[in-house]
C-alpha cells in the first residue's frame, strides 16, 4: 500500500480468475468474495472489476501475477491508496 508491506493483513489471501469472472480468499475490504470482470484494453493490461475498481496488469507468468490499482477506501471499502499486490503460485 502506497510502497509499504502489508501483505501481514490478508493472510493466505488468494485470487483466481475465469472467463468473466473472480473470486477471492482473505481479501478483507479490498475485494468482494466473487465478482465479474471486463476487459478495458485492446492490449489485454486492463481490466475492470464489477466495483468500478480499474486493474493494471503489470505482470504475467506461469508462477506469479502482480497487478496495481487505487482502491478508494472508505471506512467499510479498506484503506485508501495505491496496492500493488503479487500473487504467486
Amino acid at each position: 500500500l502506497d510502497g509499504e508491506d502489508i501483505s501481514l493483513n490478508y493472510p493466505g489471501f488468494t485470487l483466481s480468475f475465469a472467463d468473466g469472472t473472480y473470486e477471492t480468499t482473505n481479501a478483507a475490504d479490498l475485494f468482494r468474495a466473487s465478482g465479474t470482470w471486463e476487459w478495458t484494453d485492446d492490449e489485454g493490461t486492463v481490466l475492470t472489476l464489477d466495483t468500478g475498481e480499474e486493474i493494471t496488469i503489470n505482470r504475467l507468468r506461469l508462477n506469479e501475477f502482480r497487478f496495481s490499482f487505487f482502491h478508494a477506501g472508505n471506512v467499510r471499502a479498506g484503506i485508501q491508496g495505491n496496492y500493488v499486490i503479487s500473487v504467486f503460485k
